[in-house]
């Protein structure tokens, strides 16, 4: 997330990250994704 936040000139001051679904749902889908979310 700071790379990204440096490629358009930014910097990030807070970053966030959090799984979509939660561990029961994880086994019956067969994955879980993880989402990144930064304040610049």
């Amino acid at each position: 997330m700071e790379i990204a936040a440096e490629a358009v000139g930014s910097t990030a001051k807070l970053i966030f990250m959090f799984y979509t679904t939660c561990s029961p749902c994880k086994r019956a889908h067969g994955r879980n994704y993880v989402v990144g979310i930064a304040e610049v």
